[in-house]
């Protein structure tokens, strides 16, 4: 498996390929884990998003909805053509 640049590999996309935006991607200091000393923090990656490729032009992803919390993470799939933003990468098995 291996990354890809998605505006070059935009038309080779098989179902399972993974989707990846990173633009907003930085790190950050979050709860982890409980154990019996407290809470954990780790400082961990955020603000980067993955999707699946699907049939038929299609791709899944996760996302929690906004607005109330709590922020319940939700499946959802969507036409890449209809992408505001497109991927920046796709991982590829080849």
């Amino acid at each position: 498996m291996a990354w890809y640049l998605y505006k070059e590999n935009k038309e080779n996309l098989n179902i399972g390929d993974i989707l990846l935006w990173e633009k907003d991607i930085h790190w950050e200091w979050i709860p982890w884990e409980i154990n019996e000393g407290g809470v954990v923090s780790k400082n961990i990656p955020i603000g980067f998003h993955f999707g699946i490729v699907e049939d038929n032009g299609y791709f899944s992803d996760v996302t929690r909805r906004r607005g109330i919390p709590p922020h319940y993470p939700f499946l959802r799939k969507r036409k890449l053509e209809d992408l505001k933003t497109s991927p920046d990468w796709i991982l590829i098995q080849k």
